[in-house]
């Protein structure tokens, strides 16, 4: 199984993390943190990378992981292209991201990506 899980550096994401280890764990495959940043306010960058306790998270599950980054202005298109195109099997998303600003202006990405999303979606309370 190949699950993509969506990362803003909210305490949501990292719950969302917790959750694709154990679906991983217990079904097998691979886990990508994909990172994607708005790229019209690139000073958010550096606060959504993934920190050093959700690595070693990650590393002391022994399961299989990639990290990535990607610049968008469209993040839950993003999210659902990259998907779609790569084959995964289950987006897991945090129900908040860490902008309440983003979320009041543009609306939430986990809504977006619910919506448009090909594959089942996790969303993280």
């Amino acid at each position: 199984m190949k699950v993509l899980v969506g990362y803003d550096g909210s305490d949501y994401a990292k719950r969302a993390i917790d959750q694709a280890i154990v679906i991983t764990k217990a079904l097998g495959g691979t886990i990508t943190v994909l990172n994607v940043f708005d790229i019209i306010n690139t000073e958010e960058k550096g606060s959504m990378m993934l920190d050093d306790i959700e690595k070693d998270k990650l590393k002391d599950a022994g399961v299989d992981y990639e990290l990535r980054m990607e610049g968008s202005d469209q993040i839950a298109y993003t999210l659902c292209k990259i998907a779609e195109d790569e084959g995964f099997d289950l987006i897991a998303i945090g129900r908040k991201g860490d902008s309440i600003v983003h979320t009041w202006l543009y609306g939430s990405v986990a809504d977006k990506v619910f919506s448009a999303a090909t594959c089942p979606v996790l969303i993280v309370p």
